[in-house]
């Protein structure tokens, strides 16, 4: 019960977050989904990649392969070259084989497929449940499909959500589906996966999958999100009620209902009719309170953001009843994508959460809450949707008017990033996203993720002052990559549909822009350095260049800094007043002689200081 418990836990820490914007919800009729990566306890695969289209031969077969989380997170020649073999690599075992199509579609990918060429995107948000699935690589493990490269076969073969939610559910039946943290057999870990699928057509779908209870095929429902909603799925399923007499709003294993059934977790009130079974009710695991508190105050923050007119509650934590909130929300006003890149960086500022204040944000208002359990302390942290540890995060912007998608790429926490754009037509990535981006065990100056995750650590050393160099380098860039890219899809529209021409265009001009971002980023690590370091802020060599902002009064008053005192001396009786004053006279002066010549020794020194620094 306790190793359930922790890798229970385990889930909740390493999810993400994940939002979808209807057409008729936002200001210029796009589709959006996000995806926040708020990575675990293991190292990652820092590369970006993007993945060319083939054709194949009849009969072909795909490999499929158990993602490595880590660096490298596959090794394979059937895939791109940013994958093929370096030195001392061997070639990853496929674990076994699916049918090929004839012709696969180009796509950008990280640890899921993310956006393809015909403008399929997908967003993340792991879940849990009350089913597990396991690798065939493990003892015990009968399913061949996780949620990594069903997101790639999505990617490869479908250019619809309907066909993404089709083809993902349909194979994860017949092979099985596993969970990323699903453990093993004898400490299961009850993970499952939901995702939010938009494409060019305007539809926006949110997907839920979990193993079968046998531990060799799948359960899974989609919903679709109404054109004038926003949706957010942050670590718990939010399907309810499933009506497939409505196919164009909800999608189904054969076996939604009948599994339920058959495990006890239902029990139709009027037999044979399923009107009034829940998806989420039925299949989400129960979680200890942290995990809600963990999961629901983003979900509370996003709605109560962009539907604050519906008065959401936020009675979240540590209380008895939890509140269900609804699968999505209609918007108070049209949603641009500055607000939803915006919002995946927040910290609850300005509500009653504001990570930004209270003691835990120590005397410089750092939002950060590092990972971990403390044995025998009872309590959690607010999550908020930037956190420390987020990997990368991303909101892909598909607009049917134009001829290509465009990914918003966040290297890094939310917080500290600017999110770069690519498009979805891109075969080719900068160097320092892909082949330079490296590991995250190992630090290097070419890499963009190394040069946003510098940056967001140097930040923590005084994150109230270092925080405005910070802003303003984010809104520098961000207004920049928005700009330049309207102007590009607004020449790409005068190609009259030619993807080649279209392709070398963004291409070139998209990679050039965030090599420049990512350079700029480099200098201004290396600004931060010298500005601030040893709590000092220095600006320049003169005097006056160098300041010790030191600490906030009320942080101080709180901890045992204090005034030196003299040591208090015993009274003792005197025949007169004046022989009792005067030793104490004597004290006196004594002590402000003294004052006097310890601050004229530090000026001094300070004075040398600063003509030597």
């Amino acid at each position: 019960m306790r190793i359930a418990l922790i890798a229970l836990l385990a889930v909740a820490i390493e999810a993400c977050t994940m939002i979808a914007v209807g057409k008729k919800a936002t200001v210029d009729g796009s589709t959006i989904v996000t995806h926040n990566d708020d990575a675990g306890d293991d190292a990652s695969d820092l590369r970006l990649v993007a993945i060319e289209g083939r054709e194949y031969p009849t009969d072909s077969e795909r490999a499929v392969y158990k993602i490595f989380g880590g660096y490298p997170r596959l090794v394979s020649t059937d895939r791109s070259p940013q994958y093929y073999p370096k030195q001392g690599q061997n070639e990853t075992k496929p674990m076994g084989f699916i049918p090929q199509v004839s012709r696969t579609y180009s796509y950008i990918q990280q640890e899921y497929g993310i956006i393809n060429e015909v403008q399929l995107a997908i967003g993340e948000s792991t879940c849990n449940s009350k089913t597990n699935g396991w690798p065939l690589t493990i003892p015990g493990g009968q399913s061949l499909l996780g949620i990594g490269e069903l997101t790639n076969i999505a990617m490869e073969r479908c250019d619809s959500a309907r066909c993404a939610i089709q083809t993902m559910g349909d194979l994860a039946v017949k092979y099985g589906f596993y969970g990323e943290y699903s453990g093993t057999p004898e400490a299961p870990g009850y993970d499952s996966e939901a995702l939010g699928i938009t494409d060019r057509y305007g539809e926006v779908w949110i997907f839920h999958i979990m193993a079968g209870p046998a531990n060799n095929s799948a359960i899974w429902a989609g919903q679709r999100v109404p054109d004038d909603h926003i949706a957010v799925v942050a670590n718990r399923f939010t399907i309810g009620a499933i009506d497939l007499s409505k196919p164009d709003q909800f999608m189904a294993s054969d076996n939604v209902f009948s599994a339920a059934e058959s495990m006890g977790w239902y029990t139709p009130k009027v037999p044979g009719k399923t009107d009034d079974f829940d998806f989420s009710k039925a299949y989400a695991r129960e979680l200890p309170p942290g995990p809600h508190i963990f999961a629901d105050g983003r979900t509370w923050r996003v709605y109560s953001t962009f539907a604050k007119s519906q008065n959401f509650t936020h009675d979240f934590g540590y209380v008895t009843v939890y509140p269900r909130y609804p699968f999505s929300v209609r918007a108070d006003n049209p949603i641009a994508l500055s607000q939803i890149t915006t919002i995946l960086r927040d910290q609850f500022q300005g509500t009653e959460y504001d990570l930004h204040n209270g003691a835990a944000a120590g005397p410089f208002g750092s939002p950060l809450r590092y990972s971990g359990f403390t044995l025998g302390i009872h309590g959690a942290w607010i999550n908020p949707l930037s956190v420390h540890r987020t990997l990368y995060s991303y909101a892909a912007h598909i607009q049917s008017n134009s001829p290509v998608g465009t990914l918003w790429f966040g290297e890094s926490s939310p917080h500290g990033t600017v999110y770069i754009p690519f498009s979805s037509i891109q075969t080719k990535l900068p160097a320092s996203f892909h082949d330079l981006a490296g590991k995250q065990s190992e630090f290097n100056p070419k890499s963009a993720w190394w040069a946003f995750n510098f940056v967001n650590n140097w930040r923590t050393l005084r994150y109230d002052l270092i925080s405005e160099d910070v802003v303003a380098f984010i809104k520098k860039y961000q207004d920049e990559a928005l700009a330049l890219n309207t102007v590009m899809l607004e020449y790409v529209s005068t190609l009259n549909g030619s993807t080649a021409e279209m392709r070398a265009f963004l291409e070139a001009s998209h990679n050039r822009f965030a090599e420049h971002v990512v350079d700029a980023r480099w200098q201004l690590a290396w600004t931060l350095i010298a500005k601030y370091s040893d709590g000092y802020v220095t600006t320049g060599e003169q005097p006056g260049g160098m300041a010790s902002p030191g600490y906030p009064g009320w942080w101080l008053n709180m901890t045992n800094y204090v005034q030196w005192q003299p040591r208090q001396q015993p009274v003792t009786l005197a025949s007169t007043p004046s022989i009792s004053f005067m030793p104490n006279l004597t004290l006196f002066i004594g002590i402000l002689v003294g004052f006097i010549a310890h601050y004229a020794l530090h000026r001094t020194r300070r004075q040398g200081y600063s003509s030597i620094l």
